[in-house]
């Protein structure tokens, strides 16, 4: 009896032993605040580095702003005093989607995809670069832009943007003419 209560006990440990050292498949989450404004970064990974101030997402990275998101496979965030974030690059499958509002009072939307990018805290700037595809849209203007480029820099709260190469199609809905009034017989 005394040893298969051993037995039980070494069974017991090293049960637990093995199911610590697989590996937990859970959607890591990290949160940033900085005046007021809140990034959330998530992935099915995260590597906290903090001797070297990053950490890296992997498996659905995302981060998350107030005005927007960006997507991808990979995301590698530098960490600056207090926690917050200074700068983040992201890589493979890159896809942005941003309403926002700029200082001029100008609602805008963005969305887009490219091969990498990187996201600026400091003068809050999303860069996209290779093979950058995306729409610009001012919903009250219903003015458009169309753009392909190598890369593209847009800053969230200016009326801002950098192309380069361009190659860009402009759309603005034409206001429709009223009709002649039909005259009086």
């Amino acid at each position: 009896m005394a040893g298969a209560r051993s037995l039980g006990v070494v069974t017991g440990f090293l049960l637990a032993a093995i199911l610590a050292s697989v590996p937990v498949l859970a959607q890591a989450q990290v949160q940033f605040q900085k005046q007021g404004r809140k990034v959330v970064v998530t992935g099915a990974v995260a590597d906290l580095d903090e001797p070297n101030h990053t950490v890296v997402l992997t498996g659905g990275a995302k981060l998350t702003t107030n005005e927007g998101s960006i997507t991808s496979s990979e995301m590698r965030a530098k960490l600056g005093p207090g926690n917050t974030i200074e700068t983040t690059e992201v890589t493979g499958d890159v896809r942005i989607n941003f309403s926002y509002k700029t200082k001029d009072g100008v609602e805008r939307e963005i969305q887009g995809s490219a091969d990498r990018g990187t996201y600026t805290s400091a003068d809050r700037t999303v860069k996209l670069l290779g093979h950058v595809v995306a729409h610009l849209k001012e919903p009250a203007t219903q003015r458009a832009i169309d753009l392909t480029a190598d890369e593209v820099t847009f800053w969230i709260d200016e009326s801002r943007l950098r192309i380069k190469p361009a190659e860009l199609v402009f759309t603005e809905v034409a206001k429709q003419e009223q009709p002649p009034a039909a005259s009086a017989k």
